[in-house]
């Protein structure tokens, strides 16, 4: 499969859009940069020493995340009549929580794309974590956006966002990269309803490249 191919798959959203947002009213059209999704290209993941296959840690992975790591929130693709997001519930409630603005951007940017919604890049650029890494895995309920949250993770989705995900790791051209660790929670497995037994060996498989950290949460 081309990851090129599928429309949304990888987009980010300029820091001028996240100060929009406290500042002023503004139309949200236009806040994503560019008619195609502009990707990060600012260096690479690769660190002397580290092991070529993902590394595995327990814990809260907002405490464990450093002001150099992106966290991945999982989420669904879907969207209230108002055009907001609906994060679900999880680390996207918890990313919510923190950040009040996300269900904006969520929105929007699952409105433009649809069913081909992929990761949004969203650096933070003070505290940490460095940014996050909104994430799909459940697919859009297209007769009604504002139910997506209640179906069941979609493996296959999963196993694209994953690519994705590695992609960014490795720097690979076009899909760019990023300046630090990416850590990434079990996909799909706390409100998503999967078994880890099946999505870790997924992940294992696919998050190859240098700096993907795999989270599972503490109990």
């Amino acid at each position: 499969m081309n990851l090129c191919a599928v429309r949304g798959l990888i987009a980010t959203i300029n820091f001028a859009v996240l100060r929009a947002l406290y500042s002023i009213d503004c139309e949200i059209e236009g806040w994503l940069t560019g008619e195609r999704p502009k990707i990060v290209r600012s260096g690479t993941l690769r660190r002397k020493g580290w092991n070529k296959l993902a590394k595995i840690i327990t814990g809260n992975i907002w405490t464990l995340c450093t002001e150099e790591d992106w966290v991945v929130v999982t989420t669904n693709v879907g969207w209230r009549e108002s055009g907001l997001g609906i994060m679900g519930a999880g680390l996207a409630a918890q990313a919510l929580r923190r950040w009040n603005w996300l269900e904006v951007l969520w929105g929007h940017h699952c409105m433009k794309f649809g069913q081909h919604t992929g990761i949004l890049i969203v650096p933070l650029y003070e505290g940490r974590p460095k940014g996050l890494l909104l994430t799909p895995t459940k697919v859009l309920n297209r007769a009604n956006p504002h139910l997506s949250w209640r179906s069941k993770s979609s493996l296959p989705l999963i196993g694209t966002m994953l690519r994705a995900l590695n992609g960014l790791a490795l720097n690979q051209e076009p899909l760019g990269g990023l300046d630090g660790r990416i850590m990434v929670p079990l996909l799909g497995c706390q409100n998503g309803q999967l078994d880890e037994a099946v999505v870790l060996p997924l992940m294992e498989e696919l998050l190859q490249a240098d700096g993907c950290i795999i989270v599972r949460r503490k109990y």
